[in-house]
């Protein structure tokens, strides 16, 4: 596959997981990872100088990596937590 229609394909996968994200849904794809919203809350952070700034809140799509994608094995059963 040519990398310009590789590119596309990703670039639409991710235009459309980000849509879905933003429309409440959380986006699985196997052998990669999950797309969800985070949301992160106003408040205060210390900056290097050591005076306090105000942090807005702001609403992003995260990506929680697969084992697959991390290049990690596939889990046996003895590795599995018990639920």
């Amino acid at each position: 596959m040519p990398k310009s229609v590789a590119r596309r394909f990703a670039n639409k996968l991710f235009e459309a997981a980000r849509t879905a994200v933003e429309a409440g849904e959380k986006v699985n794809v196997s052998g990669f990872g999950s797309f969800s919203l985070t949301e992160r809350p106003e408040g205060e952070r210390v900056g290097k100088d050591g005076t306090p700034r105000a942090v807005k809140a702001a609403r992003y799509v995260s990506l929680k990596p697969g084992r697959a994608a991390l290049g990690k094995p596939k889990r046996t059963k003895a590795e599995t937590p018990a639920a």
